[in-house]
């Protein structure tokens, strides 16, 4: 089992969600668009259906890269 969050981009998150409940893409591809294995792309999409928090080093911002 891999340790810790590994950080994705929320905006590409947003739109493979988006896409996906469109009906446009695929889970898999949905996966990829958000740079996650599929897995890990359904465990935090189950999360947000299920109203649960994501973990606070999920998401990386353009304002933290910088640093």
């Amino acid at each position: 089992m891999a340790g810790g969050v590994h950080r994705c981009d929320p905006d590409k998150f947003s739109e493979a969600v988006a896409e996906y409940m469109a009906g446009r893409v695929t889970q898999a591809k949905a996966a990829k668009i958000a740079g996650m294995s599929t897995p890990t792309f359904l465990k935090y999409l189950n999360m947000l259906f299920n109203g649960e928090p994501f973990p606070d080093t999920l998401f990386v911002f353009e304002d933290e890269e910088k640093k």
